[in-house]
């Protein structure tokens, strides 16, 4: 799944989504494969699973550490609506949460 954000220059993301019958079996996935910065014209290999809190009715809401654990990202996928929103949470900072709104293909 790519989606884009229309905000932000359309700034892109590359997912693999989980939901086959073995997946249902195993554990659902989300795994992040890539970003691209159109505007820098810059790709970032990823390649790190989102942690899954819930996978029901085409909806997924999944959480991010950073590695230094000073921004928690939250995101919900609309898998129907072909869509996700992610909001970033700054710790330990007086910065306001921050959100995005991708649309998917």
């Amino acid at each position: 799944m790519t989606c884009l954000n229309p905000q932000n220059n359309n700034f892109q993301t590359t997912y693999k989504i989980k939901d086959d019958l073995l997946s249902r079996i195993l554990g659902k996935s989300v795994f992040h494969v890539s970003s691209y910065d159109p505007l820098r014209d810059k790709k970032f290999v990823v390649n790190k699973y989102e942690k899954v809190i819930n996978f029901k009715n085409k909806k997924i809401t999944t959480t991010i550490s950073s590695n230094n654990r000073r921004i928690i990202n939250f995101k919900i996928y609309d898998l129907e609506n072909k869509n996700y929103t992610q909001s970033g949470h700054y710790l330990n900072d007086s910065i306001k949460p921050f959100s995005q709104y991708f649309s998917c293909f």
